[in-house]
């Protein structure tokens, strides 16, 4: 017979395959970088995300919406974000995260334990209920949660619009 000792070993490994290997396998691809607008605008924005057809078109809107303004639009790779960017030379940051084993993607992880009390950083997290929220820790960020649905998009990009003019001090 197992001995109990060696059963809640067994569950305790399968359940955490189970949480980790999502994040490996599932891990998505992240967007292209590109740029919108010239760097010396006074209001600049970085907008970091893993690619999906959902957060392309969440970063589009974003784009119509602040391709007339004098406002700076960097988009990135999840994956440059913790390495290469210094936060405190834009506004306002938005990520566009998924939630992988109930948990953000590991580039956003760091990225947050680095600017802590950064206040200009919303994340957008991604998650199949939508009711997923990343646990603040102390730390400083906005927060959003959106099942990746077409049919919610334009309101979750007044959501985010609203709260990125409210860093740059703009009009909504």
């Amino acid at each position: 017979m197992f001995k109990p000792k060696f059963i809640a070993i067994l569950i305790t490994l399968l359940f955490l395959v189970k949480c980790t290997i999502p994040r490996i396998l599932m891990a998505p691809k992240d967007v292209n970088e590109q740029q919108i607008n010239s760097a010396r605008l006074k209001h600049k924005v970085l907008i970091a995300s893993s690619q999906s057809e959902y957060k392309k078109a969440l970063i589009k809107s974003l784009i119509n919406n602040y391709q007339d303004q004098p406002v700076h639009l960097k988009i990135t790779g999840l994956d440059k974000l913790p390495k290469a960017t210094k936060a405190t030379n834009y506004d306002a940051i938005v990520v566009l995260n998924s939630c992988l084993a109930w948990g953000m993607e590991k580039e956003v992880s760091s990225f947050l334990k680095q600017y802590r009390d950064y206040n200009k950083i919303i994340i957008l997290t991604t998650s199949g209920d939508s009711n997923w929220l990343p646990n603040k820790k102390g730390r400083n960020f906005d927060a959003l949660s959106s099942a990746s649905q077409m049919a919610n998009l334009e309101e979750l990009s007044g959501k985010i619009i609203e709260r990125v003019n409210k860093l740059l001090d703009l009009k909504s």
